[in-house]
């Protein structure tokens, strides 16, 4: 039975890296997206470069500064309306929101504010 357990962990070991090869790119910088927000980004995406490549949106996955986040669509996307609505909208889905409102509005963000300022 011990065996029986053994095999059991290895196919499953097995399967993760198959699903590892061909992981998103969000999983190959380390983070994850919920479906809807990656069905979401891929639709943006589509509309905005003609392509549902997410590598960049994983990328800004890893980011947690708001402008930094729009600093890199802008950036590889072009500074068009579409891509700053897509950027703000990217950001509000995982609730970074607009930093500069955040310091003073929630109490909770004050420490996000003051590492921000130590690392500068």
């Amino acid at each position: 039975a011990a065996g029986g357990g053994g095999r059991h962990s290895n196919a499953t070991q097995r399967q993760s890296a198959a699903a590892a090869s061909s992981s998103t790119p969000a999983e190959e910088f380390g983070t994850t997206m919920s479906p809807a927000l990656e069905k979401w980004c891929k639709e943006q995406m589509l509309k905005i470069s003609g392509s549902d490549d997410l590598t960049l949106i994983a990328f800004c996955m890893t980011l947690t500064d708001a402008s930094e986040i729009r600093q890199y669509l802008v950036e590889y996307l072009g500074s068009t309306s579409q891509v700053n609505n897509f950027a703000t909208e990217f950001i509000n889905k995982r609730g970074l929101g607009a930093p500069q409102q955040e310091q003073w509005e929630t109490p909770g963000s004050a420490k996000k504010g003051r590492k921000k300022k130590g690392g500068r």
